[in-house]
């Protein structure tokens, strides 16, 4: 029991107080962050679905620019991933690494990906009409005699 109570308190000694969030960068940034975690920001071009994987490209007619690779099969991934991206503000986080000499991030896990500019999901109301205008009572035609 001792020996579990010393190895908790050195664990807990070794862990950082509070974990800071990753540093968020632009998209056209991320090749000064290969090997860092970072969080990546900017607007999906292109996405299209190829080989179980949704390939999110900011800059498609540049073969060296980064890119997001999501591995759909690893979680629960939406229906139509390239309709959902594509157009789209994103902000994915994750270690930044080259592949073929171009540098992209892996998602694995649906919390590493957010789409900044989704649309609300609550309905706005339109407000009530006005109510009818108040009618003024119609002058009585009996008269009274005493």
């Amino acid at each position: 029991m001792r020996h579990t109570a010393a190895a908790l308190a050195a664990l807990l000694a070794a862990m950082p107080a509070h974990a800071r969030p990753p540093e968020v960068v632009p998209w056209s940034d991320a090749t000064a962050h290969v090997g860092t975690i970072v969080s990546v920001e900017g607007t999906v071009a292109r996405a299209r679905v190829e080989n179980g994987a949704c390939i999110m490209e900011f800059a498609p007619d540049d073969p060296a620019a980064f890119r997001v690779v999501l591995i759909l099969a690893l979680f629960q991934s939406p229906t139509d991933p390239e309709r959902l991206y594509s157009g789209r503000r994103v902000r994915a986080s994750g270690r930044v690494q080259t592949y073929q000499g171009r540098p992209e991030m892996i998602i694995r896990r649906a919390d590493q990906i957010e789409v900044l500019d989704a649309p609300p999901t609550t309905t706005t109301l339109a407000p009530p009409p006005p109510p009818p205008a108040a009618v003024a009572p119609a002058p009585s035609t009996s008269t009274f005699t005493v």
